[in-house]
């Protein structure tokens, strides 16, 4: 029986929890991931190279691989990169195997594939503290006073978290892959690596992307409300929103003009749906074939993140008010994470909507864009409607 004869014996998820059980077994990283609008599933599985500085992450430099970057990189929370030692696709009911190397990694996922005693492993701990809500508002009122008072200081996120317990049958992997079906605009992935643990999410906001046909693209995001019982067209946005839209679009405007980089297209702010939610979002394309810019993802990687949809503007401003005052670890929340160079494409995206699955808690975050005219109980109760959208995938009444 050959490969692909024996994995289509299998479910996606019996297939996921092997690979898991495989990366665990040998000390590797793991992935899983789902590209927006698409149905094919890939899966890897791979040697964890660590980065400490961001600066050092060139995805235009390296191999194929899977990246997953925390929002600032330490040597307790280093950027990833997953180098395949193996690589799965799926696509509707066929299975596609792109690379097959290491034979004892090999060796081991088959065995366990075939044994029919894959179960979850799901042993990760953290030391993160739950967020509180008045603490929470406390600092947003700080916040809203501080930019009042300085007039370069236009923008701050600020995060929280909120944990919740598993159910008694919880499985990461069939979560990730309910939340693939579930948000099909979104990016989809899971992570898991034992020293940082198993991540999933699902986010609507492309960081840094460069197509099989050699286009540049990111995006602004910016302002949120349910969507519940509206179609797009019905989305009123407040001054406030709109201006924090605005504010993150001149973010990458300026980005581009410190590369000295004129030819892109702009197109928006549109209002588009992400789960539950409705968001303002600008596009941003380079076509790499009209103009001369080797190196221009690697270049907008380093001074997109962390964005102003996540940091705030002025960057270094926003960033030392989070340092002093934010009392929740984001770790690898408003991080990063992505494919590169696989078939052809870099797909980087802004870790949105996540959560670290350990063993005791499940711990969601989600973060909310504070201006001059903030309040803080909509801020919180924005950052609870974030939190619903993987929140409301393990329970319906989180």
């Amino acid at each position: 029986m050959s490969f692909s004869d024996i994995l289509k014996k299998h479910s996606k998820n019996q297939v996921l929890l092997a690979l898991q059980k495989t990366a665990d077994d040998h000390q590797l990283a793991m992935a899983a991931w789902r590209l927006p609008l698409q149905d094919k599933l890939y899966m890897i599985c791979g040697q964890a190279q660590r980065f400490s500085e961001n600066e050092d992450f060139k995805p235009e430099n390296v191999g194929p691989g899977f990246c997953f970057f925390p929002f600032r990189t330490s040597e307790d929370t280093p950027g990833i990169l997953i180098q395949p030692t193996i690589l799965l696709s799926f696509e509707g009911a066929n299975i596609n195997i792109l690379s097959e190397e290491g034979i004892k990694v090999f060796k081991t996922f088959m065995e366990i594939l075939t044994s029919g005693q894959v179960t979850e492993n799901n042993k990760g701990k953290n030391n993160l503290t739950e967020s509180s809500e008045s603490r929470f508002k406390e600092i947003v009122v700080q916040a809203r006073e501080q930019i009042r008072k300085e007039g370069d200081f236009k923008k701050v996120v600020l995060a929280r978290n909120q944990f919740v317990d598993p159910p008694s049958d919880f499985s990461p992997t069939d979560l990730f892959l309910k939340t693939a079906q579930s948000y099909p605009h979104a990016f989809a992935f899971l992570f898991s690596y034992s020293p940082f643990g198993t991540w999933m999410g699902a986010t609507p906001e492309i960081l840094v992307q460069v197509t099989k046909e050699n286009t540049f693209k990111t995006v602004a995001l910016a302002g949120t409300q349910s969507s519940e019982g509206k179609d797009t067209s019905d989305a009123v946005w407040t001054q406030k929103e709109i201006e924090e839209q605005a504010l993150v679009s001149r973010y990458i405007i300026n980005c581009f003009k410190q590369i000295r980089l004129r030819e892109f297209e702009e197109e928006g702010p549109l209002t588009v749906r992400a789960a539950g939610l409705l968001h303002l979002k600008t596009y941003f394309s380079v076509d790499l074939n009209q103009i001369e810019y080797k190196g221009l993802g690697n270049d907008m990687l380093k001074l997109l993140h962390p964005t102003s949809a996540v940091c705030g503007m002025p960057r270094n401003e926003a960033m030392q008010f989070i340092l002093d005052k934010e009392d929740t670890d984001r770790e690898y929340f408003s991080g990063f994470s992505g494919p590169v160079n696989i078939d052809n494409e870099i797909n980087i995206f802004v870790n949105l909507r996540c959560a670290r699955l350990d063993q005791e808690k499940i711990v969601l975050f989600s973060g909310a864009g504070i201006t001059r005219d903030s309040n803080p109980d909509k801020e919180w109760l924005e950052t609870s409607l974030k939190i619903k959208t993987i929140g409301d995938l393990i329970n319906p009444t989180s």
